[in-house]
């Protein structure tokens, strides 16, 4: 390494004679390109799901993490996606959910629930279109609680699946059948 004799501006570009400032200055620097601007209407092209928080139907307060945790995995599978925007809601109100999609610009709704009894675990996930209010796809994931990662990825892929078809997978006899006033 060479050594510097006396202070250089910054900015400035060294002298051919150390200690002794240049009369040239530095090259000019190409300012940054402009971001390419997006068309009219881009956002309003750009499907976007809307995800609830999803709900201890066990109502078991030591439960109320893996609420959070299948919350996060939904919203984070879709955000990566890369061809949709996510919309989160603070709270599950579901009884205005479907408006508050639908003012915020989301195509669906996700949501859903899950219920404890003892180590086993059985996670339901629901997709809506929010247009219409149509149930899409319905997805009900059993299994141990230890395997809760393994559990949340399987529901994650399925809804997932729903909204990248773009809502147009038939719909599945679950969901046929919770759409029925009489079924349970």
């Amino acid at each position: 390494g060479g050594r510097r004799d006396g202070p250089t501006a910054i900015g400035a570009a060294p002298s051919a004679t150390p200690g002794v400032e240049s009369d040239t200055a530095p090259a000019p620097v190409a300012p940054l390109p402009e971001p390419a601007a997006r068309p009219a209407g881009f956002a309003d092209a750009v499907p976007s799901v809307a995800v609830l928080p999803f709900v201890n139907v066990s109502r078991n307060p030591a439960d109320d993490w893996i609420s959070t945790d299948m919350t996060v995995a939904v919203q984070t599978a879709l955000e990566r996606t890369g061809a949709m925007g996510v919309v989160t809601f603070a709270a599950a109100d579901e009884s205005t959910a479907l408006e508050t999609a639908g003012a915020r610009g989301a195509r669906w709704l996700v949501g859903g629930g899950y219920q404890r009894v003892g180590d086993r675990l059985r996670i339901t996930a629901r997709v809506l279109d929010v247009a219409g209010g149509d149930l899409i796809r319905v997805v009900k994931v059993d299994g141990a609680v230890d395997a809760l990662d393994t559990l949340t990825t399987e529901m994650v892929a399925t809804v997932r699946a729903a909204v990248d078809d773009g809502g147009e997978a038939p719909r599945t006899t679950a969901a046929r059948d919770l759409r029925r006033p009489d079924a349970g």
